[in-house]
């Protein structure tokens, strides 16, 4: 037993001797093969490629797998090998991809040069392309009011990015001064400036609104635009209509509230006329089937009240002064509707 464990022990001596003669990358050189690494990321973007000689095996571990990278001249020192797809090879081109995480990126934002709605616009980062919507950086110019003699102007905003603007900043025409009340002193507030009241002179009409037919005419009246406005009525009308007078005093005295229609006016660069409209001739409780219009060639007009027996009139029973022998007249007779009218002519007897 002792022979034979001496005789191995100088078996195992030699041994160990021999190898120790052999260099050691000669047995390298005999399991090693020359291989093409690639790093690339994980969307696919090439980091660097190289060659190297490695041991077999290699394209089953992943530490192997960098330690190759490293051989090839591919610094993966910093960046993070994605397991999910490491390592992957392909045996017909004897290529050793390695696939490692994307970096995180810190981008650089700058405005895409594109004006934005007012609300936003976009940014594209410098470094990878990608884009994003920023609100915009708004700046107001306020309005400022017009007023009676001075110009104003439009509310103005624009972003200081991206250069949106409201289209603002238009100017707003002076107002210009206003009286109302006609007391020469501008009514706007905060004004007070002295107006000169206009004034126009005016022919006054009453004239019916059927007929178009002229009951007073022939006076004339200075009056604001806000006296004209005033005659809104029947009430105001009829203390005008009692103010001009004559044949105009009549005519209020017999006007109903109901009978009034409106006022109207009528510029001209010659003369000017102030219509007074009624609808109808008499007060509401008259019975308009007996009142008689007499209209003479002067303009004069008169009301007679007679019994209706007849279409025949005379001067005798109508009781007509002595002019009516020599002007002509036409006289008028208005049914209870006012809408029948029957005229005759002095001149016809």
């Amino acid at each position: 037993m002792k022979k034979f464990s001496k005789k191995l022990f100088c078996l195992m001596l030699v041994a160990v001797m021999v190898m120790a003669a052999i260099p050691f990358g000669a047995f390298a050189d005999e399991t090693t093969i020359p291989i093409h690494v690639k790093a690339v990321y994980s969307d696919g973007t090439l980091i660097k490629e190289g060659d190297c000689n490695v041991y077999a095996g290699v394209e089953t571990d992943l530490n192997r797998s960098l330690k190759a990278c490293q051989k090839a001249g591919i610094d993966v020192s910093d960046l993070t090998a994605d397991p999910a797809t490491n390592p992957a090879w392909d045996d017909e081109t004897q290529t050793l991809t390695v696939t490692f995480q994307l970096p995180e990126h810190s981008h650089t934002w700058v405005w895409n040069g594109v004006a934005g709605n007012g609300t936003t616009h976009k940014e594209v980062c410098s470094g990878c392309g990608e884009t994003r919507d920023v609100p915009c950086t708004i700046g107001v110019t306020d309005a400022i009011p017009a007023t009676c003699t001075t110009v104003g102007k439009t509310e103005y905003k624009e972003c200081s990015v991206c250069g949106w603007n409201n289209d603002g900043g238009k100017d707003v025409p002076a107002l210009g001064h206003i009286d109302e009340n006609c007391d020469g002193v501008c009514d706007r507030t905060g004004c007070g400036a002295s107006v000169p009241v206009t004034k126009v002179t005016y022919k006054v009409c009453v004239k019916l609104s059927s007929t178009s037919a002229t009951l007073a005419e022939g006076k004339s009246v200075e009056y604001t635009e806000a006296q004209v406005k005033a005659l809104d009525g029947a009430t105001a009308v009829r203390s005008f209509l009692n103010g001009l007078g004559g044949d105009y005093a009549k005519v209020a005295g017999d006007m109903a509230d109901n009978n009034f229609d409106k006022v109207t006016r009528e510029l001209g660069s010659v003369d000017s006329y102030l219509y007074v409209w009624l609808k109808s001739v008499g007060s509401e409780s008259e019975d308009t089937s007996g009142k008689i219009q007499v209209v003479y060639d002067d303009g004069k007009i008169e009301y007679r009240s007679m019994r209706v027996g007849s279409w025949y009139f005379s001067s005798s029973n109508l009781g007509l002064d002595d002019t009516w022998g020599t002007t002509q007249a036409k006289l008028k007779i208005y049914d209870a509707n006012g809408s029948r009218t029957v005229q005759w002519d002095s001149e016809d007897n």
